[in-house]
């Protein structure tokens, strides 16, 4: 197979590469402009119910918060990693910080979202307590409420969130935040327990929603790089190209005047 048949294959490739990573730059900055445009809300809304929260907690003049930490003998982990790749270093970020805060032990209670979490916490040789793998912004608000349930259901008082969080658009940083759930499982219904349920879900929410947020800036951020690194090593293929078709009419051409001097 001559260079310039392998040059021409190989330009193809890098077109089609160019174009798929295009494609997928598109579909995150249209994602992402999604989820800004409920950002702000979504965001608003959560201080409001935290916002209630304290003032009801308040008028039932509890006594100080106790030191749930060290009344917790078995920890419980939120690991929000995402379902798809191609993002960067999200993930392996992620990863590096659940290991510095050593949160992420077989003696854990451990609730992955997305694949690469769950992924991550199986190789570490852990079962995760509950694991919801396909995650998008399609079913992150149905996700919310499922493990709304887990932790009533736990009735552990301290929840450990590590997921990703954006700081701008090009910057996204791996994030811890400890829920605290006053939620009384056992008592009759009243006001201060419908809020304290309705603080969890949002939080959580949030919580997802910002992982996706910073999810969606990544991964547009690496399809934009690997367009532009498509687009410049499609240039100089080309310019090989261009090369050794020319060399291989030069080469003709000597060949076909050195058989017309022999016939002379």
């Amino acid at each position: 197979m001559s260079r310039s048949t392998i040059l021409r294959q190989r330009i193809k490739t890098i077109e089609t590469i160019k174009k798929t990573t295009s494609a997928m730059r598109l579909i995150s900055m249209s994602i992402h402009a999604r989820l800004r445009n409920k950002k702000e809300i979504l965001e608003e809304y959560t201080q409001e119910i935290a916002h209630i929260r304290d003032q009801l907690q308040a008028q039932e003049n509890a006594a100080e918060t106790p030191n749930y930490t060290a009344q917790q003998k078995i920890p419980v982990i939120i690991l929000i990693g995402s379902q798809k790749g191609l993002c960067g270093t999200l993930n392996q970020e992620l990863f590096k910080f659940a290991e510095q805060t050593k949160n992420i032990t077989a003696q854990s209670l451990i609730i992955t979202v997305g694949k690469y979490a769950s992924d991550y916490v199986i190789r570490k040789g852990i079962t995760p307590y509950a694991q919801f793998d396909k995650f998008s912004m399609n079913n992150y608000i149905h996700i919310a409420q499922q493990v709304t349930q887990l932790l009533i259901t736990l009735d552990h008082p301290l929840v450990t969130v590590l997921s990703n969080k954006p700081r701008t658009f090009f910057v996204q940083k791996p994030h811890q935040q400890d829920l605290l759930i006053t939620y009384d499982a056992h008592a009759p219904a009243n006001l201060v327990n419908t809020i304290e349920l309705m603080h969890i879900k949002v939080s959580i929410m949030y919580a997802l929603h910002e992982a996706l947020y910073a999810e969606q800036a990544a991964r547009f951020l690496s399809m934009d790089s690997s367009t532009r690194n498509a687009e410049t090593l499609l240039i100089q293929t080309k310019i090989d190209y261009n090369k050794a078709r020319q060399a291989n009419i030069t080469r003709e051409l000597t060949e076909l005047s050195a058989s017309s001097q022999l016939l002379d």
